[in-house]
């Protein structure tokens, strides 16, 4: 883990316990102010993004593109985890977490194959969560 010194203020306290909260959830930044702000505990986008990017540097936190303009953030602390591959629904745009073995399987078999090397951290999988597909039966 980096050594980047983060000074600890109030307002950097609520937003590591929104992370901690949320350790199973992948947010943007923009959840997380709206969050905050409905907490009665607003910050300001600066503050956040200052604040992410030192826990990004130090490990504490991954940042994931989603879309092309368009990031998420988990708070990871300090579990070493390896990142998996994630899931997004184009109906209700929840992003999911997926570790499964055929999925790393078939990566193996592209690095083997393909010599290509994908990179977990941005790849997404698009289509349809189970709950949206309900809804569209």
């Amino acid at each position: 883990m980096n050594s980047t010194r983060v000074y600890h203020t109030k307002q950097k306290d609520i937003i590591l316990d929104l992370l901690q909260r949320n350790h199973d959830n992948h947010m943007t930044a923009e959840q997380m102010l709206s969050t905050l702000k409905e907490e009665n505990n607003p910050v300001s986008k600066a503050t956040l993004y200052r604040f992410l990017d030192c826990m990004i540097e130090n490990g504490e936190v991954k940042k994931y593109n989603i879309d092309h303009n368009a990031s998420c953030y988990q708070y990871v602390g300090d579990r070493d985890d390896e990142c998996s591959y994630h899931l997004k629904c184009n109906s209700c745009g929840k992003v999911f977490h997926v570790d499964d073995n055929t999925i790393n399987k078939m990566n193996n078999k592209i690095e083997k194959n393909c010599d290509f090397k994908i990179d977990k951290d941005k790849t997404v999988f698009y289509g349809i969560c189970g709950s949206c597909n309900g809804k569209n039966e």
